[in-house]
């Protein structure tokens, strides 16, 4: 399956947001496109003034008009207020329409998310036969979450971030930690820009393999990356190594809930 990365700024409108995005999608043919975290409003202090309501329907019927004329999937990560409470949320979408969302389980408490409901239960997404552990920025620094077992197994995790420019090393180390802890590939796409909060981005969005190798990288422009990726490579390593056999017996299924969607 060939996958890609959108990195983009935020802009005033979602139509000019979606401008953008349709535009690198012209210029990326691919199966399965992977946004930023809040990739349509950023972060800010207000989360009443950029939240998205009604689950975010205003995003997701312009992402599926994209996925019915290119026959694709989105993944991407919106702000959303339902009932008076407020969720950073990943959608996924495809030409039928939202397909599953997925709450963020961490919450960065020194930033705007304070004031957001955090999700709970891990989501993992499969897709063309593809399986796809679903987080969303922070739950990066958390193995015990994205740890693989025999009920939260995936091949890939896919990973929306906003990591500004001071810290975006940080993203870079955990991304090649959970590769190689869980032989698995991890997609981390970034934002460039400047945020309501006044941190700068850069994007430099990338994809490890499950060496722990990055196989790609984007630079610090609007633009968009894609990989092929290879289930049977995983699945041969995996094999060879003796994956999974050698964990330590750990029991976190009474406090992470796993849900599979397709």
């Amino acid at each position: 399956m060939r996958i890609a990365l959108i990195q983009t700024d935020v802009f005033p409108t979602l139509e000019e947001t979606f401008s953008q995005i349709s535009k690198l999608v012209e210029e990326t043919p691919s199966g399965l496109y992977l946004l930023t975290e809040v990739f349509s409003t950023g972060f800010c202090f207000s989360l009443p003034d950029i939240a998205h309501k009604n689950s975010g329907d205003d995003v997701v019927d312009r992402l599926q008009v994209i996925c019915v004329e290119k026959n694709c999937c989105f993944i991407g990560g919106i702000l959303v207020e339902e009932n008076g409470k407020y969720y950073n949320r990943v959608v996924i979408v495809d030409k039928r329409g939202l397909i599953a969302t997925y709450d963020k389980y961490h919450l960065y408490r020194l930033g705007c998310e304070d004031s957001l409901v955090n999700g709970s239960k891990r989501v993992i997404f499969k897709y063309q036969g593809i399986r796809m552990l679903i987080v969303i920025c922070y739950d990066l620094r958390f193995p015990a979450f994205i740890r693989y077992s025999e009920t939260n197994d995936y091949d890939i995790i896919i990973n929306p971030i906003n990591y500004g420019e001071k810290v975006f090393q940080i993203a870079d180390h955990f991304a090649a930690a959970r590769a190689l802890e869980n032989s698995a590939w991890i997609f981390c796409t970034n934002r460039i820009g400047k945020d309501g909060l006044g941190i700068t981005y850069k994007g430099k969005s990338f994809v490890y393999n499950h060496l722990g190798i990055k196989v790609a990288e984007a630079g610090e422009k609007c633009e968009a990356i894609s990989v092929n990726f290879h289930k049977k490579e995983v699945e041969e390593y995996r094999r060879k190594i003796g994956f999974g056999e050698n964990f330590d017996k750990f029991n976190f299924e009474k406090e992470f809930e796993t849900v599979v969607v397709e």
